[in-house]
């Protein structure tokens, strides 16, 4: 008869002996096919490639023990990647500021006197001491090598 559609499911479990509450059989029967259908739909997903097996996978292992549903399991997984993605979006950015600094540094030494005495190179003639009267500018190697040696020394040496 139901088969037949002479009679309605509802009206077909409230007369069987195994449904005790009709209303309760119908929304199990509903859950049921939702649950097979978000599942199917998933595995169209993975096969089309448009979500990693790896994904489906981490889905499935919220399900074994029977606590989660698909459902559940889905936004669970879908949580933690997002969790995952801020992380990974946060150290991206980090590295991004540290590699910006570093650039920024590499700017001030290449940018000769206009860096200031901070971006001098080691061993230098500071130019205050150019503009006092200090030594003249090295002319040959070995003189250049001497003036080196007294500015790191800080005396004369000869």
């Amino acid at each position: 008869m139901l088969g037949a559609q002479t009679i309605s499911t509802e009206t077909f479990q409230r007369h069987h002996p195994w449904v005790e509450d009709p209303h309760s059989e119908q929304t199990r029967i509903n859950d049921e096919k939702l649950e097979r259908g978000a599942i199917d739909g998933m595995l169209q997903q993975v096969i089309s490639g448009q979500m990693p097996m790896a994904v489906f996978a981490r889905i499935r292992e919220k399900m074994k023990d029977g606590t989660m549903d698909v459902f559940s399991a889905t936004v669970a997984v879908d949580d933690e990647i997002r969790e995952e993605q801020a992380r990974a979006a946060e150290a991206a950015q980090a590295d991004q500021q540290a590699m910006m600094e570093q650039q920024q540094g590499n700017l001030m030494a290449q940018m000769g006197l206009a860096a200031g005495p901070q971006a001098a190179a080691p061993g230098a003639i500071p130019p205050e001491a150019m503009m006092q009267g200090g030594p003249p500018p090295p002319s040959s190697p070995v003189d250049q090598m001497r003036a080196m040696m007294q500015a790191g020394m800080g005396a004369g040496v000869g």
